[in-house]
């Protein structure tokens, strides 16, 4: 069933500031779905691998882009911060999981992983996430039920034909 619900730009700005106290993982989540117009099953499969970190790309494989297909995602300036904090991350990332598993390099982490922050394993499944939003954003703000967290992909794309973006520049 296609939505034609996107969030107004004050409910961004809400669950923005919600987030950014409640969920601050979760809220950069959010960001990626909207600004890279990514959907949630997309994003929670993202290793640290697929990041050319010198020119702020994602790689998407056949196995995680929708359409079996090798897609490259530009990463926009509002998510620079996070890109280069990943790329530096790998200290961090030793120090937090090195001992509970020593076999998984830091380039196979996912972005997203368990905990919606980079991590070892990955979400199992994408329903959990949403599942988070839910329970997290959607209800205590008062949001509709229709008021997802796959629409901040729909919310992003109108915001970007909005701002003059074409349909074909927005599509790639």
């Amino acid at each position: 069933k296609a939505s034609s619900t996107i969030f107004t730009p004050e409910q961004i700005d809400q669950v923005r500031k919600h987030l950014r106290v409640q969920n601050p993982a979760l809220g950069i989540f959010c960001d990626y779905v909207y600004y890279t117009f990514l959907r949630p099953k997309e994003l929670i499969q993202i290793q640290i691998k697929l990041i050319d970190f010198a020119r702020y790309r994602i790689n998407l494989t056949p196995e995680i882009a929708k359409n079996d297909d090798v897609r490259v995602i530009t990463i926009p300036p509002a998510l620079h911060w996070h890109i280069d904090q990943l790329r530096d991350g790998a200290a961090q990332y030793l120090a937090k999981y090195g001992h509970k598993y020593p076999e998984v390099k830091y380039e196979n982490a996912y972005i997203f992983g368990y905990g919606v922050a980079p991590h070892p394993k990955p979400f199992v499944k994408r329903d959990s996430v949403s599942e988070k939003f839910r329970k997290g954003v959607m209800l205590p703000l008062g949001l509709s039920e229709e008021h997802t967290l796959y629409v901040f992909k729909h919310s992003g794309v109108d915001a970007a034909l909005k701002k003059g973006y074409s349909i074909p520049a927005t599509m790639k």
